[in-house]
């Protein structure tokens, strides 16, 4: 690959640079930047009527999310007691550290959001369980 070569990680399509219905790999897009480690990307989906349990994300790291559809509450703070609604079009910043808990509000249609943070949720400890009680 030429510094000015652009790479094909993964289409709607469920074609990936590893091949037919591959999923999309950090590690995959990894072997492609200057920086690995400094960016990881995903797609989260959250069904109809569903929530991510209530966590928090190493001091440090930072996540922005954009809201591309379904309408979701962001949860937050200690006791998870401030609220944030967003909608489709929504930027979100989220600070390492800061307990969240997003959660779908719609029975029918599932929330879709694009996520980027400086950290890999895949590595143990990056996704840290928050209890109200703490």
């Amino acid at each position: 690959m030429d510094d000015d070569d652009i790479v094909l990680l993964s289409t709607g399509g469920g074609e990936s640079a590893g091949g037919p219905q591959a999923a999309f790999s950090y590690h995959a897009a990894a072997g492609h930047m200057k920086r690995p480690g400094a960016l990881f990307m995903y797609m989260a989906v959250i069904q109809p009527g569903e929530n991510i349990p209530a966590h928090a994300h190493p001091e440090g790291t930072e996540t922005i999310l954009y809201v591309l559809g379904g309408n979701v509450e962001h949860r937050y703070g200690r006791g998870m007691s401030k609220s944030m609604l967003n909608r489709p079009g929504d930027f979100v910043y989220i600070p390492g550290g800061v307990p969240h808990q997003p959660v779908n509000l719609s029975s029918s249609e599932p929330v879709r959001a694009i996520v980027a943070c400086n950290f890999d949720l895949g590595i143990e400890g990056n996704s840290i369980p928050y209890s109200n009680e703490e």
